[in-house]
């Protein structure tokens, strides 16, 4: 798969609706944070000696980092997304590590819209004797996921698989079925292309855990499972349950439990879709792994089939959709399982799950490519990371305009690729023009994750000096990457936008996270400084 790269068109049209950031933010502010918000936004700008001052402070605390300053990338904006505070190697391209779902997030809201859910609908087809029930996938990373469950905000209208099986069992009851001759999983509205192929960084990391899963037309729980290993003391152990409950098979099990040896279990994978290695020695009777599930399209036909069967309608067959199959057509099954958008972005900037970006990736490629609402068969263009990408490189020309400076290189859309590559002018200016934009400022800073707050920042700026500002941000490592975007907004409604991208750290990440925390802090101070003023001019 090429790596995708942008070069502005000089004939783009302006940024939308930059300058009614303050009054958006304004309202974003007074609905997350305490204290009151500005209903009249400031129109003020920077004092040239505010501006001199900060850009001082941002370069004094590069060299005090003893990082190499050549490798650090940072700009930052006014709230208009137009006057540069502090800038330096603003259009060196930089790896941007996770940085790049706050781009990824963007597109997917201003392309598919503020009230898009991800739906996946159940399809009865009955013809003649023959009835066959398809489940259409959406792409939804969230589907099923159980962490979305703990997370604050919105979620989908589902739970647990088993659940789901009951409701669809319910409804196929009432309605006479009682028998199905094939169940489909129809995973067509993305290609088969699970991780970007030939990646270095993807492969090295696939199975390793639930980090770097694929991303398929149907994902179940995020592609995750939790095994139960459980066994006696002196036996063999076994996959005692698993959740989701797919159809795991153990292909190979060579591992013991002694308690009073030393623990060594670890879980690989086996042949087939569902096959598992089980080895080494469990300490304990019962434990519980997490695992990548690789292939979840034919081990969700399987569970769903025989969740049906054991629910009273007899499933003979199952299998998974093949390129030439007609759409599926008939009656839709209740429930349809729907996740809103926000949930994704949320899973993303917040929690920073790469299945949720490479997901909104591909549904935009196949938004891109698939005029109207071309039904999910032969004809449809599946979604894929390069029609992704080729829609928000074209998203990206018409949104920044001749202000973007600099290239853009796409390899995913999470960022785990080191393939990727972005300027800090770039991801500055995205964010001020996407917090400016009335239709989604809202939702898209909702989205980010918060000092002390929940997802990646949880742990950082614990001793950092915001003076009541409001910091919304997205995070970003890979080995010797750190990145730390996002917007800045004050009570009155003023807000700053600002990207840091760490490169070449040589293991100096600490280093690195405190500088970026140090900047952050420093743009507060600044919006801190300025209130008076903005308070005056904002009176009538």
């Amino acid at each position: 798969m090429p790596v995708r790269e942008f070069t502005p068109h000089r004939e783009s049209t302006e940024p939308l609706h930059r300058r009614l950031l303050c009054l958006f933010v304004a309202a974003l502010v007074g609905s997350t944070a305490s204290g009151p918000a500005c209903a009249t936004p400031a129109a003020t700008t920077p004092q040239a000696a505010t501006r001199s001052d900060l850009a001082s402070e941002v370069r004094a605390a590069v060299l005090a980092s003893k990082l190499n300053p050549g490798a650090i990338g940072y700009t930052i904006l006014d709230c208009h997304g137009e006057t540069v505070l502090a800038a330096s190697n603003a259009t060196l391209p930089l790896i941007p590590a996770s940085n790049l779902k706050a781009l990824t997030t963007a597109a997917a809201i201003d392309m598919l819209g503020e009230r898009f859910a991800f739906e996946t609908r159940l399809v009865l087809t009955r013809n003649g004797d023959r009835t066959t029930l398809t489940l259409v996938g959406s792409g939804d990373p969230a589907l099923f996921d159980p962490e979305v469950l703990g997370w604050s905000g919105p979620r989908g209208n589902w739970t647990t698989v088993d659940a789901a099986i009951d409701a669809w069992s319910g409804a196929l009851l009432a309605a006479g079925v009682r028998r199905v001759d094939e169940f489909v999983v129809d995973g067509r509205i993305f290609d088969n292309e699970p991780i970007p192929t030939g990646d270095r960084k993807w492969i090295a990391n696939r199975d390793a855990g639930t980090y770097a899963v694929g991303v398929w037309g149907l994902n179940i729980g995020a592609n995750a499972a939790t095994l139960r290993i459980a066994g006696r003391d002196g036996a063999k152990p076994s996959v005692a349950s698993a959740e989701p409950p797919f159809p795991f098979t153990l292909t190979r099990n060579t591992a013991t439990v002694n308690r009073r040896a030393k623990e060594t279990f670890s879980i690989t994978y086996g042949d087939g879709a569902g096959g598992v290695e089980i080895k080494g020695n469990l300490r304990r009777t019962s434990a519980e792994y997490a695992v990548g599930v690789h292939q979840p399209m034919p081990l969700a036909a399987e569970m769903i089939a025989k969740g049906l069967s054991s629910r009273g309608i007899a499933v003979t067959a199952w299998t998974v959709a093949s390129a030439s199959d007609p759409a599926a057509t008939g009656v839709t099954v209740q429930p349809v399982l729907s996740t809103p958008i926000e949930t994704v972005l949320y899973g993303a900037n917040t929690h920073s799950k790469n299945i949720y970006a490479e997901a909104l990736v591909k549904r935009l490629g196949a938004h891109w490519t698939n005029p109207g609402d071309r039904p999910i068969g032969p004809q449809y263009r599946s979604g894929s990371w390069s029609s992704g990408h080729d829609a928000i490189l074209e998203w990206l020309t018409k949104r920044l305009s001749t202000e973007c400076k600099g290239g853009l290189c796409l390899a995913d859309g999470s960022g785990l690729s080191d393939r990727n590559q972005v300027t800090a002018d770039l991801m500055a200016r995205m964010l001020a023009s996407m917090a400016s934009d009335p239709r989604h400022a809202r939702t898209y800073l909702a989205s980010f994750a918060r000092p002390s707050g929940e997802g990646t920042l949880e742990k950082r700026f614990k001793d950092a000096e915001l003076h009541g500002m409001s910091v919304f941000a997205k995070s970003g490592y890979i080995n010797d990457v750190s990145c730390l975007s996002g917007v800045i907004v004050s009570r009155s409604g003023e807000a700053v936008a600002w990207s840091v991208l760490c490169n070449d750290l040589g293991g100096k990440v600490r280093e690195a996270k405190a500088l970026q925390e140090k900047i952050v802090e420093s743009i507060a101070r600044t919006l801190a400084d300025r209130a008076p003023a903005t308070t005056a001019a904002a009176q009538p």
